[in-house]
């Protein structure tokens, strides 16, 4: 949108502050009072709102509808979501897809000035914008915005014993009078920081640019943490015959496991990789050994679930309106040209077309913005039309899981048949069947060119048609399953059933801080291994190599191309490569067996954090 570009340069000086990482921006819309509807002021900041953020790759957006004091309070609360719908609406106006849009009310619970008087009411009569903004500048960055869910910051008093608890279960316990100063000197603060992040699941390795493997073998993880702690903004470290005791759990602990501690060198340090160096001492690992249940509840909310049998959903236009062209204005004959009798036809036929220009002009505003509505309308339908397609797809998947179900749940306990239920809803969904390009054409047929002139045919912002899971689309379906499983775990629990989860944990402790891994050497036959060769890559991408049997992620060497060095033959794993290129995410993904090929082109597509994520 021209209007959108020019905005964007207005505010370019606004938003360099904020073009790096993520970072947040908010703005009200104000309203008179009982009004909802948008005047032409509001629409306008809107749309300013918008323009700055087209310099950022991506950003979600939250709306809050809030009204003064005035009324009571269902009539403020139902006021408030009108405001918010309206703002919503004129975001999607602008191009904004509905999962780009969190919307919210308040009603007058969060008012923005306490007085009663005219100018504290006015500024509580609004809709709060804040929009969440990212910015890749490379492709270190967009990793880097992966997972910050598992860090955990903290103060303890290092004269006391303590004992901290993370955020993915891990127990660190710090004896009293632990640290020093890096030159040895004692610490005298009341007060210091624990700073940690744990590294259990892929995507936390990834995020951290984490390899499970030394310099020259390949290692397979129980987990990793990162501890670091500071007084006063100086680092510290372990006083000399100091430990700390380190308690994470594994929910299938593995034999044989020993420390390593991450090391950095001038080529490598803690922020951009580490490399892992063996201390020999073994971890002990706490576990039982599991046992098995057969369970069997009432599965008859499932089997009862009802589909909406409205078969595959289709797209229907009537003819698109023609473009509303203004008639041209006339202009007033010239005597030099003809004698006086013809003159005065020739003038009363100008008289006559100015009037039809000037009726002309009276309505063309107003026809205008009404074919410009009905190219949105269409627009929308599209998007419905996707949406609903999912739906009608996701249906078709649930209902192949219960013919699955149906055939075993007799003679299967019931907690391993739901498992494999989830497991096969929650794989991402395939491409849908979905042409763009030919529903466009079929909205707006020969009025394409002037719909995509006047309102612009960006159908799906950043042309990225996500994929989703089941749950998204069939959320009754999947509190019917919460509910089962809820069954599953009392009748496990009332046949004795323990929680492994919480008897199983690696124990050890470690005079080092920084990066420390549990893991044990991947050992393998030197016959074995194998290379692979990622083709055709490019400056600007990192690429992973996970495996899905072996708790391990591997990075390329990158002497001579890109390649995965040494890696075990006939493992099933995946591919996963990233790229930034003009602030815009892609991803490639690629399962292989390996040994199968020995060079893989990976091909790439746009994405966004949550899919990334995900």
């Amino acid at each position: 949108m021209k209007k959108e570009l020019i905005f964007c340069l207005v505010y370019l000086s606004m938003s360099l502050t904020q073009l790096i990482g993520q970072g947040t921006i908010s703005q009200n819309i104000y309203f008179a009072s009982d009004e909802y509807v948008l005047d032409e002021p509001a629409k306008t900041t809107i749309a300013e709102f918008i323009a700055q953020l087209q310099e950022y790759s991506e950003f979600k957006i939250t709306i809050e509808g809030h009204t003064d004091q005035d009324g009571s309070n269902s009539y403020n609360l139902d006021l408030s979501q009108k405001r918010a719908e309206a703002v919503k609406h004129a975001l999607e106006d602008l191009g904004l897809d509905q999962s780009e849009i969190k919307a919210d009310f308040k009603g007058e619970e969060q008012l923005a000035a306490q007085g009663i008087d005219d100018s504290s009411k006015k500024k509580n009569r609004r809709v709060q914008l804040t929009a969440h903004t990212y910015n890749y500048e490379n492709t270190k960055e967009l990793i880097n915005l992966l997972n910050e869910e598992n860090e955990t910051t903290v103060s303890i008093d290092p004269r006391k014993e303590e004992t901290i608890k993370l955020t993915l279960g891990t127990e660190i316990k710090i004896p009293a009078h632990a640290f020093c100063y890096e030159d040895g000197s004692s610490v005298d603060a009341s007060k210091i920081v624990i700073e940690t992040k744990e590294a259990f699941s892929y995507l936390d390795m990834i995020d951290n640019n984490l390899f499970t493997m030394t310099k020259d073998a390949m290692l397979e993880t129980g987990g990793m943490i990162f501890i670091e702690a500071s007084a006063e903004g100086q680092k510290l470290q372990l006083k000399e015959g100091q430990s700390i005791d380190i308690t994470y759990p594994a929910q299938k602990p593995l034999k044989n496991m020993s420390l390593f501690t991450g090391v950095s060198s001038d080529d490598n340090d803690l922020n951009d990789g580490v490399i892992w160096e063996a201390t020999n001492q073994e971890i002990e690992t706490i576990a039982e050994e599991e046992e098995s249940y057969f369970v069997q509840v009432d599965l008859s909310a499932i089997f009862d679930y009802e589909f909406v049998d409205s078969g595959k959903p289709t797209l229907e236009f009537d003819e698109m309106p023609r473009f509303p062209r203004p008639v041209r204005e006339a202009f007033p004959p010239s005597k030099r040209l003809y004698d006086d009798e013809k003159y005065e036809e020739v003038y009363q036929k100008y008289v006559e077309a100015n009037k039809l220009y000037e009726k002309d002009q009276e309505t063309y505003d107003e026809r205008l913005d009404n074919w410009k509505r009905e190219v949105k309308a269409r627009k929308q339908e599209i998007r419905k039309h996707y949406s609903d397609l999912k739906y009608y797809y996701t249906e078709r998947r649930i209902q192949t899981a219960i013919k699955i179900l149906e055939k075993k749940y007799q003679n299967e306990s019931h907690d391993l048949i739901i498992n494999k239920m989830f497991g096969f809803l929650d794989q991402k969904i395939p491409r849908i069947p979905f042409d763009e390009k030919y529903a466009i054409k079929k909205a707006f047929g020969n009025q394409t060119k002037n719909a995509k002139e006047q309102v612009g045919l960006n159908i799906f912002p950043n042309n990225l048609l996500a994929y989703d899971r089941s749950s998204t689309y069939a959320k009754s379906f999947y509190q019917i399953i919460e509910n089962v499983e809820r069954d599953i775990m009392q009748e496990k629990y009332r046949q004795g059933y323990v929680d492994n989860a919480l008897v199983q944990k690696y124990v050890f402790s470690s005079s080092k801080l920084g990066w420390i891994n549990c893991d044990r050497f991947y050992n393998v036959s030197p016959t074995q291994l194998t290379d692979l060769i990622i083709a055709n890559t490019q400056k600007e991408e990192e690429h992973f190599l996970v495996f899905e049997d072996i708790k391990s992620v591997m990075g390329p060497n990158r002497y001579n191309g890109v390649a995965f060095k040494n890696i075990p033959k006939n493992k099933k794993a995946t591919v996963i490569g990233f790229k930034v290129i003009n602030n815009q995410a892609y991803i490639a993904s690629q399962e292989v067996v390996i040994g199968s090929i020995k060079k893989l082109e990976l091909k790439y597509e746009k994405t966004n954090l949550d899919h990334l994520k995900n």
